[in-house]
């Protein structure tokens, strides 16, 4: 968080949990039409974020 602010960028942590505990960045996504399903993307998951599903 140090690092972010020092670079200018005042984002409060629930912001940033919230926009890191979604699936697309641990290389998932979802769809309404399959609701429950997460699917592998075809993309990397940003790494040292989330534990290996």
């Amino acid at each position: 968080m140090d690092w972010l602010f020092q670079e200018g960028l005042d984002i409060p942590k629930q912001s940033l949990n919230a926009m890191w505990s979604k699936t697309f960045y641990a290389g998932y996504f979802t769809n309404s039409l399959v609701p429950g399903v997460e699917i592998k993307g075809h993309w990397e998951p940003i790494p040292l974020l989330f534990m290996p599903r």
